[in-house]
């Protein structure tokens, strides 16, 4: 072999050879396993009594915890303080989900009473209603209505929810119903209707019994159907 055809053979041989190195490395790039993800703090398994409670308050406050997960250990404790018992058996991390999920809860209350609140003033802006109960029966109960169209529209019908309280304010019961009534646009009606019972379910019984004693009947307009067949309220 020529000196040119060995020096040619001896590169192609340790292209070749680098080669089979470069895959072998990345071949047992491949094979290995990836990180162990990071393992959960174990303070949050921590088991919490009245008894240990200070000791593992101290812990936490001095852990690694993210400063959100050290707030909701806080509050909850804050919230049991005065019955420390009452954490008896939960762990750390049981403490800190607990205490999102309430203030969750408390977000989505605050943010559904708002909600409700705006829909209120919407409606009222658009139609007065209100009842008083009447000569109800062993099927009905009886509500004397009075209602005023504030809208320049005329009205084909009105989804309705309604609440029944005894004279205490305790609530007996709650339905919907959709009142069928025509009204002519700022005009203001009086009128007569019987809802059935089995419109309130389970607590018919309780509001059938209320017959002929002191109620209080809050109503909430739930939407609005106009002759012409737009509406306003839930669903527009």
């Amino acid at each position: 072999m020529t000196l040119p055809a060995l020096k040619q053979y001896g590169e192609r041989l340790t292209g070749a050879l680098c080669a089979i190195a470069i895959l072998a490395g990345c071949a047992q790039h491949a094979g290995a396993p990836s990180p162990s993800p990071k393992p959960a703090n174990p303070l949050l398994s921590t088991i919490v009594s009245a008894t240990t409670l200070p000791t593992v308050e101290r812990a936490v406050a001095h852990s690694d915890l993210t400063a959100a997960d050290k707030s909701a250990f806080t509050a909850m404790v804050s919230q049991h303080r005065g019955k420390p018992a009452a954490l008896n058996g939960k762990t750390v991390g049981e403490m800190i989900n607990e205490e999102r999920a309430y203030v969750m809860a408390v977000r989505m209350t605050a943010a559904a009473r708002a909600a409700d609140a705006k829909h209120r003033r919407e409606m009222d802006a658009l139609i007065m209603l209100s009842a008083t109960p009447g000569q109800s029966d062993e099927g009905t109960l009886a509500l004397n209505l009075n209602a005023r169209n504030k809208s320049a529209k005329a009205i084909r019908s009105i989804d309705v929810g309604i609440e029944v309280h005894d004279a205490a304010g305790k609530r007996l019961g709650l339905a919907e119903f959709v009142l069928h009534r025509t009204m002519q646009p700022h005009a203001a009606i009086a009128f007569g209707y019987r809802l059935p019972y089995q419109k309130f379910g389970g607590d018919g019984r309780d509001v059938r019994a209320m017959r002929g004693k002191q109620l209080t009947i809050p109503l909430d307009v739930k939407s609005i159907t106009y002759a012409d067949g737009s509406t306003a309220g839930e669903g527009d």
